[in-house]
């Protein structure tokens, strides 16, 4: 009885190894990839971290990680791949330009998805499904001004043209120069969209109907003699590109700085 209790118990404990570290092709991890916009221009320049952020709920069975990086040009083109890795508990901020010797586009999107470093061991199927968070931070070559801003949407997420959407933020008009808002579509397909602005009761002011490529991405810029006569404005869109997929808007002042939010 007492080298049957022992063996039953060796085997527990030989299948929870194997539950929590199961050794699987990277195509088989459950963990979703995610977009954010890319902005590259003498005026806005785009910085990204990643972190090693798995670990932090497992400490006991952390690993080295990889960002798998992809970024797309405005029609969808990928532009370069690279693979950005992280010891346990490890964070890095990076800007494209630092990965990529070649010209970069002005405008863009850019795909992450974390995985452990080694492919013959998954410490974290007990954690459930990950994605693959990280965040953008869009600002000036000086720093004055800053927007930080969270993930947008998952990788090859469906689109949702049926999705009418109207955003609860209010944009206070006085003192900017004009909006600058921005689309991008994380799908394999191409979607129609008609992205607007409207008073603070919903009345449209203006639309900008066009396609996004897939993996492409616009940017719709409103001056401001066309909102100059209202107090507030707001954003709205018939056919997301994506469920979460809402634009980008900033804010463009007077004196040069902006504002920017996910809308």
């Amino acid at each position: 009885m007492a080298l049957a209790s022992t063996i039953k118990g060796r085997l527990v404990s030989y299948k929870k190894k194997i539950t929590e570290s199961v050794a699987l092709p990277s195509a088989f991890y459950d963990i979703k990839g995610v977009v954010q916009l890319f902005i590259n221009n003498p005026k806005r320049q785009t910085t990204y971290t990643f972190t090693n952020f798995p670990g932090l709920y497992s400490p006991a069975s952390a690993v080295p990680c990889r960002y798998d990086l992809c970024l797309f040009d405005p029609q969808g083109e990928t532009v370069f791949k690279h693979a950005v890795n992280l010891p346990v508990f490890g964070t890095v901020a990076i800007q494209p330009k630092d990965l990529f010797q070649g010209p970069l586009p002005e405008l863009g999107m850019i795909s992450a998805r974390i995985r452990p470093v080694s492919g013959f061991r998954y410490p974290y199927a007990h954690l459930g499904t990950l994605r693959s968070h990280f965040y953008a931070m869009y600002h000036d070559p000086d720093m004055r001004s800053m927007a930080l801003v969270h993930p947008q949407c998952m990788f090859q997420d469906p689109p949702a043209p049926t999705i009418g959407w109207w955003s609860d933020l209010l944009i206070q008009v006085n003192g900017l120069e004009f909006l600058d808002v921005y689309q991008i579509n994380p799908g394999p397909a191409a979607v129609q969209t008609d992205l607007y602005m409207t008073d603070a009761k919903g009345k449209k002011i203006i639309s900008s109907p066009g396609e996004l490529r897939p993996y492409g991405a616009r940017c719709v810029t409103w001056p401001k003699s066309i909102f100059a006569s209202h107090k507030y404005v707001a954003l709205g869109m018939q056919g997301l590109p994506a469920e979460n997929a809402k634009p980008l808007v900033f804010n463009n002042f007077k004196d040069g700085s902006f504002s920017a939010s996910h809308s």
